[in-house]
C-alpha cells in the first residue's frame, strides 16, 4: 500500500508541474472610475512609439493546454433587417440584466436574464441620411438616447427602467440645448458627477452640450464647449471629458470642473490620420484607446500617464480593415469592428495588443460599412452584447476555457489473415460540434481499410459522417464527424471514449511485429475539434496493429503500446489506471509484465519496478522472451 501511495504522489506531482506550465491568458479587471487626470499644460506634439503596428488580427489556432477566451452565441434577437445601431446595457437592483439597442423603430429593450424581448420605444425616423445613428447610455434607473433623425420623440429621449421586467416608461424627449437643438450623433454620461454630454452642431463653441441630470427626468443645459469644426465622440467621467474630433486629426482631453468655463487639458495630433471616430480611457486613466473609422487605420493605444509626454504604443486591426468603436474594461478592449464582428483584445501589455476572442456577426471580411456597430461588455453576468446594422442583437457568453483534449488510436493484437477493429478515442473538455480526424496506417503490413463506423459509440447519433480526403493507395484518409449540420441535434458532451471505429484487413503471412495506425496530417488537414465558439488542435497519440505473439519487443514496459516502443511516464499512468482505476487493458500483456513474472501476472511490483527504472536509476525492465 505504501508503494502505491508513493507512486500516486509522484504522478500527482508530475501533473502539478505540467499544470503550472500551461499557457494562461489573463483577463484582469481594473476599473477605477474615480481616478482623475492632473491639470497640466498640453504638449504641442505627441511622441510616437518607434514600433509600427504591434499586432494584427489573424486566425488563432489553439492547442490542448491553452487557456483561451471564447464567445458563444447565447441568443440572438432580430429587429427588422436594417437600421441597427448602437447598444448599451443596464443591471437592475435585483441583478437582472438588460440589453438596450437602437433599431429602426426606436429603442429596443431585451431581458438577457430570461432572454426575452420586453418592448421597443418609438424613436424618430425622418431625415436620417444613410443610417439611424441612435446612441444610448444609462444613469441610475433611466436610459437616455439621442439620434440625428427628426420626427417622433426626437431630442434627448428619457426612459424610466424601474418598472422592468414588466415595462419601460417613456418619460419624454427634451432639447439638447437651450437653443432648441434636438439632434445629436452621440452622448456620454458622467455617472459620477451626474451630467450628460451630447454631441451638437458642428461649429465653434457649440460642439458639445452639457446637461445636468440633477433631476434625471428633466435634463437642463448648463454649458457647451468644443473644438472648432466639430467633434464625433465623447467619453465623460468625473468632470473629465475625452473627445474624438472626427474630421479634425486630433483627440483632446477637457477639464469640466467648471461647466461655464471648460478648459482644454491637452490636444494630441494623430499621425497619418483617418476619421478620428471614438475614444475610451482605461479605468486607471493611464491609457486611452482611439479608433479611426477609415479603411486600414488602426485602433491605437496611447500612454497618457504623463500628459507632458504622451506616447503612441501598440496598434491593432482586424482582417476587415475597418474598425468602428472600442470600449475598455480593465486591460481588455471590446471592439465593434464592422464586418470583423466583435473583437476582444488584451492590452495588459499596451505595446503589444493581443486578440483573445472574436465573434463573427457578418460572414465576410471587407472594409465595408456592414456588420457590427456596437459592443457592450459591462455586464455583471459576463455577457457581451453586440449590435449589427442588419437589426440583429447578439447576446454573447464570454468564457475562459482551459483546453485539455486528446485524440488517440487503440493498439490491438490481431492474427494474420483476419479482420480487426481499431477504435479512435476522443477526450474532449468542451462540447464538440465537429471532429476532423486524419488517419494513416502506412507500415510494414499491407493492411487495407474495409470500412469505418460510429455504431455504438459516443458519436453514433451524429448526422454528418463523411470522408473529406482519401488516398487509399498511400493508406491515409481524413474523416469528419458533424453532430448536426442543421444545428438541430446537440453537440457532443465533454467526456472521453471511442468516436470512430476503423475496420482493417490484416494480410496473411505477416511476420513483422507491428503496423502503426497514426493520427497524422493529411495534406493540410489536421486533427481538429470545433464548436460554434472555438476551433482547436487536440493532442494526438497513435496506436498500432500488432501480430499476436510478436507484441513484446526488446525490453518490457511499453504499457500504453506507443508505436515508438518508448518507456516513459505515460506507461506509469496507463499502468496505474489499469491496476487501480478500471482503466483499459494493455494492448500487450507482456509489455505490462515489467518484472518478467513467468506467469505474466500484472501487479504492484510491475508498477514499482517501472517507477524505480524511470526515476531512481533502478533495474531496467525484463527482456521479452
Amino acid at each position: 500500500m505504501r508503494n502505491r501511495v508513493h507512486v500516486l504522489l509522484l504522478i500527482a506531482g508530475l501533473v502539478a508541474v505540467f499544470a503550472l506550465s500551461a499557457n494562461a491568458v489573463p483577463l484582469t479587471v481594473l476599473d477605477d472610475p474615480g481616478s482623475r487626470l492632473g491639470r497640466t499644460v498640453p504638449p504641442e506634439e505627441v511622441r510616437e512609439a518607434p514600433a509600427a503596428m504591434a499586432a494584427e488580427a489573424r486566425a488563432t489556432v489553439y492547442e490542448s493546454g491553452d487557456t483561451v477566451e471564447t464567445f458563444c452565441d447565447v441568443a440572438t434577437f432580430k429587429f427588422g433587417t436594417f437600421g441597427g445601431t448602437d447598444c448599451w446595457g443596464w443591471t437592475a437592483p435585483d441583478g437582472s440584466e438588460y440589453a438596450i439597442m437602437g433599431v429602426y423603430n426606436g429603442i429596443a429593450f431585451v431581458n438577457t436574464t430570461t432572454l426575452q424581448t420586453v418592448t421597443t420605444i418609438a424613436g424618430p425616423q425622418n431625415n436620417c441620411g444613410s443610417a439611424l445613428w441612435r446612441d444610448i447610455k444609462t444613469y441610475q434607473h433611466y436610459a437616455y438616447a439621442v439620434s440625428e433623425c427628426t420626427g417622433t420623440n426626437d431630442g434627448l429621449m428619457v426612459m424610466d427602467l424601474q418598472y422592468l421586467p414588466d415595462s419601460v416608461h417613456f418619460v419624454g424627449s427634451f432639447p439638447i440645448s437651450n437653443l432648441g437643438y434636438r439632434t445629436s450623433h452621440n452622448l456620454s454620461i458622467d455617472t459620477i458627477e451626474g451630467y450628460a454630454y451630447c454631441e451638437g452642431i458642428s461649429s465653434s463653441n457649440y460642439s458639445i452640450f452639457v446637461l445636468s441630470l440633477a433631476n434625471p427626468v428633466n435634463p437642463v443645459e448648463v454649458g457647451h464647449f468644443g473644438p472648432s469644426m466639430g467633434i464625433h465622440d465623447i467619453y465623460a467621467s468625473n468632470d473629465t471629458v475625452w473627445v474624438a474630433e472626427g474630421s479634425n486629426p486630433y483627440w483632446s482631453i477637457w477639464d469640466l470642473g467648471n461647466k461655464s468655463n471648460p478648459q482644454m487639458i491637452t490636444r494630441v495630433s494623430v499621425p497619418v490620420p483617418g476619421y478620428v471616430h471614438n475614444i475610451w480611457p482605461t479605468g486607471d486613466h493611464n491609457y486611452v484607446v482611439t479608433t479611426e473609422e477609415t479603411s486600414n487605420k488602426t485602433i491605437k493605444v496611447w500612454d497618457i500617464s504623463d500628459l507632458q509626454n504622451i506616447a503612441l504604443l501598440g496598434q491593432f486591426l482586424a482582417p476587415s480593415g475597418l474598425a468602428h468603436n472600442a470600449q475598455v474594461k480593465g486591460d481588455t478592449v471590446y471592439m465593434s469592428h464592422y464586418e470583423s464582428g466583435v473583437r476582444v483584445v488584451d492590452i495588459s501589455d499596451p505595446n503589444v495588443p493581443v486578440e483573445i476572442a472574436a465573434y463573427d456577426t457578418w460572414g465576410t471580411e471587407n472594409a465595408n460599412f456592414n456588420g457590427c456597430w456596437g459592443a457592450y461588455p459591462y455586464t455583471a453576468n459576463g455577457y457581451v452584447y453586440g449590435s449589427n446594422m442588419d437589426g440583429t442583437l447578439y447576446v454573447l457568453q464570454q468564457n475562459e476555457v482551459i483546453l485539455a483534449d486528446t485524440i488517440w488510436v487503440d493498439s490491438v493484437a490481431a492474427n494474420p489473415g483476419t479482420h480487426v477493429r481499431v477504435d479512435v478515442h476522443a477526450a474532449n473538455s468542451q462540447p464538440l460540434a465537429q471532429l476532423t480526424i486524419p488517419i494513416s496506417w502506412a507500415g510494414p503490413y499491407n493492411m487495407t481499410l474495409d470500412s469505418v463506423s460510429t455504431a455504438g459509440l459516443r458519436t453514433d447519433y451524429f448526422q454528418g459522417k463523411q470522408y473529406i480526403g482519401s488516398d487509399l493507395s498511400n493508406k491515409r484518409i481524413a474523416y469528419q464527424l458533424t453532430a448536426s449540420p442543421s444545428g438541430v441535434l446537440p453537440d457532443l458532451e465533454p467526456g472521453a471514449g471511442p468516436v470512430l471505429s476503423l475496420y482493417f484487413n490484416v494480410p496473411s503471412g505477416v511476420t513483422d511485429p507491428a503496423n502503426p495506425v497514426a493520427i497524422k496530417p493529411y495534406n493540410s488537414i489536421v486533427a481538429t475539434f470545433s464548436n460554434s465558439c472555438i476551433q482547436y488542435l487536440p493532442d494526438t497519440l497513435s496506436g498500432a496493429v500488432t501480430v499476436a505473439g510478436f507484441c513484446c519487443q526488446l525490453i518490457r514496459g511499453n504499457v500504453d503500446g506507443d508505436v515508438l516502443d518508448e518507456v516513459n511516464v505515460n506507461d506509469i499512468s496507463y499502468l496505474v489506471a489499469y491496476l487501480f482505476q478500471s482503466g483499459p487493458d494493455p494492448a500487450c500483456i507482456a509489455e505490462a509484465n515489467v518484472d518478467g513474472d513467468p506467469l505474466d501476472d500484472i501487479s504492484i511490483t510491475d508498477l514499482t519496478h517501472l517507477v524505480a527504472f524511470l526515476f531512481s536509476s533502478g533495474q531496467p525492465p525484463a527482456f521479452c522472451l
